[in-house]
């Protein structure tokens, strides 16, 4: 078995918060703007809040298989990663 990244504290991802972040099927976006934090802060709002996410892909084989090992790569998202691990919260803890 083999997954990415391979540095376990890259497993978490960071965003900018966002007004969806209450709907609970919103997973968020792949993009982050430099410039829209920074027009945030001039504006006097201060830094842009980050959500920080689970996100890491994981490598699985066949186990009903003896002979062929056959693998594929899985990519576990926030919620799946939360199940998986069995935990409540997103990775800020």
């Amino acid at each position: 078995m083999d997954y990415f990244p391979h540095k376990i504290e890259d497993f978490a991802v960071g965003r900018r918060a966002s007004e969806f972040d209450m709907l609970s099927d919103y997973s968020g976006g792949e993009d982050t703007d430099p410039g829209e934090d920074m027009r945030i802060f001039k504006s006097g709002k201060g830094f842009a809040k980050h959500v920080w996410e689970w996100r890491f892909a994981l490598q699985v084989e066949d186990a009903s298989s003896k002979d062929s090992k056959e693998r594929l790569w899985l990519v576990v998202d926030n919620h799946a990663a939360q199940a998986l691990l069995g935990l409540e919260d997103d990775a800020t803890k």
